[in-house]
């Protein structure tokens, strides 16, 4: 279980070092996290996004055809390659026989085929052209 997930199991005294020590009232960036971190944790919504996975999957793509700024195809595709490539290094520089991958791009980040992940898809998202899709994406993709 992560540090993150920890810290949300944890019982209300540990998170006094959140608080505002003069008045003890939390400060607005944690109200914030804590409530996209119960959303993006709710078991019930969980379950059902990953039953309709494949449905909302389509959807995004049909979406993004029919709302295609050709201006962005370019941009687009050389950020969605720029992420295959990381993938590739990723399972390129993979050594199955060993127990923990610290070389290639494991040396300077935790998990990069995230990273590489989150390149594909943000390449495809810029297709739709709108800067504040892009920013959502992060976002989401973040938490």
């Amino acid at each position: 279980m992560g540090a993150a997930r920890l810290y949300w199991l944890a019982a209300p005294a540990a998170t006094q070092a959140l608080t505002n020590p003069a008045d003890r009232t939390p400060h607005l960036e944690h109200i914030v996290f804590d409530a996209i971190h119960r959303l993006f944790n709710n078991p019930t919504l969980r379950k059902a996004l990953v039953r309709s996975r494949v449905l909302l999957g389509l959807l995004a793509v049909a979406a993004i055809i029919w709302k295609l700024d050709p201006r962005w195809l370019l941009p687009g595709f050389l950020v969605s390659m720029f992420g295959e490539l990381v993938q590739l290094w990723c399972f390129a520089s993979l050594d199955k026989s060993r127990t923990l991958a610290s070389n290639g791009p494991y040396a300077l980040v935790r998990n990069p085929m995230y990273l590489g992940r989150y390149f594909i898809l943000l390449g495809g998202l810029m297709l739709l052209g709108r800067w504040w899709v892009l920013v959502l994406f992060t976002v989401v993709y973040y938490f």
